[in-house]
């Protein structure tokens, strides 16, 4: 949508084709509806260096696009549309209703108010004519094929995540058969599935502004690790999260993610549950509940401090009684709750399917794109934006800001 409008804001004869519909109508920004748990971080309010920090995968390769294109100019387009935006933890912008379909109809109307043709098109095949430009075969609503030709093309079909939305990896295809390299494909931004069968009694359970370290262990044998060896921090920050039936996912999850690079069951996740307290603070905190509820069983004890679902786990680990009464606790008792509280260590056994992924990490090669036009190395007036391309960042509205600055760039180019 941002492309297209952009390039029919120039003059230029423009269609955008969707192969999304919904009773015989474009339904256009499907997955962007779903996008923040249907609330749409939309973006992050911060600058050019501030959004590269916050994109692991080729962020340098942006630095023009976000320069054109910031998110000061995604508040302004929104706010001329009639979508009020704010701002929340993190600089995370969202729409004032909390409404995705908001952000999308605003895309629309920018991009129909401008100029923009749109049309429901399942795109089929492209091809090249050195004297023409494209081809483009799609089949309509009815299933009739049609091809129109082009003097440009901007290729911005997404990724393969959450292939419900209709980003099944056609633009990958399309690429390659103009002969552009496609780097390998993964999730990013993923649920972790967690090797710990206690987990499944979590399901449910959210926990918010906890910290969240994720260290990669060097060892071979990763199972025979014990909790106590250190391994290599690759990531560290806070943030929510929700346990699951096979794991953990939220958006600190999604984050960390981001960062396992090699075989997940090669790193652990390591969770400060009680982060506003050191362990001295936690110390002298419990001291003093033990000392005023000498009677009382360590696991009514523990709820004051702990969600109250999380507390037979911790005296699992602490290898404490659920009845001990707060009188038998011993010093090094209290050590284990509070180690095990401040150091939660879950095994990671994998990410979970690309399928379910936020994020495609992986996509067209940078090295043949030019990042000042996005506009192939390869094929002259071939374009890409979004998703597709090898660039993706961590939550916070960052990946939706690389989608709107690259498609202002392409259509800005073609």
């Amino acid at each position: 949508m941002m492309a297209a409008a952009t390039a029919s804001s120039r003059g230029l004869k423009t269609i955008l084709l969707e192969k999304n519909q919904l009773k015989e109508q474009v339904l256009l920004g499907k997955k962007l509806l779903i996008t923040g748990n249907g609330r749409c971080n939309v973006t992050n309010k911060t600058d050019t260096k501030g959004l590269i920090a916050n994109i692991p995968t080729n962020g340098r390769f942006l630095y023009s696009a976000f320069s054109r294109f910031s998110p000061s100019d995604t508040i302004d387009l929104l706010e001329r549309y009639g979508v009020p935006v704010k701002v929340e933890d993190r600089g995370r912008v969202l729409p004032q209703s909390n409404r995705s379909k908001d952000v999308v109809n605003a895309l629309r109307r920018h991009a129909e108010a401008c100029g923009a043709e749109i049309r429901i098109g399942q795109v089929t095949s492209i091809k090249q004519d050195d004297s023409e430009g494209f081809t483009i075969f799609y089949q309509d609503a009815t299933g009739k094929s049609i091809k129109v030709k082009s003097e440009s093309l901007i290729i911005a079909t997404g990724g393969k995540s959450y292939p419900q939305t209709g980003s099944t990896g056609d633009g990958y295809r399309f690429a390659e058969g103009l002969g552009h390299r496609v780097t390998p494909l993964k999730g990013s931004l993923l649920p972790l599935e967690i090797k710990e069968c206690w987990v499944k009694d979590l399901q449910g359970l959210s926990l918010q502004s906890v910290h969240v370290v994720v260290q990669e262990l060097m060892n071979q044998d990763v199972n025979e690790i014990e909790q106590t060896v250190k391994g290599k921090v690759v990531y560290s920050d806070s943030g929510d999260m929700l346990f699951t039936h096979y794991g953990v996912t939220g958006p600190v999850i999604f984050s960390a993610s981001s960062n396992i690079t090699t075989s997940a069951e090669k790193y652990r996740i390591v969770f400060d549950i009680l982060p506003d307290y050191t362990e001295r603070q936690l110390e002298k905190e419990l001291l003093e509940l033990l000392a005023s509820n000498g009677k009382k069983q360590i696991s009514n004890i523990l709820q004051e401090l702990l969600p109250k679902r999380l507390v037979p786990i911790i005296l699992q680990l602490s290898e404490m009684p659920y009845d001990r009464q707060a009188h038998q606790i011993t010093q090094d008792n209290r050590k284990e709750i509070i180690r095990n509280s401040k150091g939660l260590v879950l095994n990671i056994n994998r990410l979970r399917p690309i399928d379910e992924a936020t994020v495609t990490s992986g996509g067209i090669d940078i090295k043949e794109i030019n990042p000042k036009s996005m506009e192939s190395k390869i094929v002259s007036n071939l374009f890409f934006a979004g998703e597709i391309l090898d660039v993706d960042g961590y939550t916070g509205g960052f990946n939706i800001q690389i989608a709107l600055s690259t498609g202002f760039v392409a259509g800005d180019s073609c």
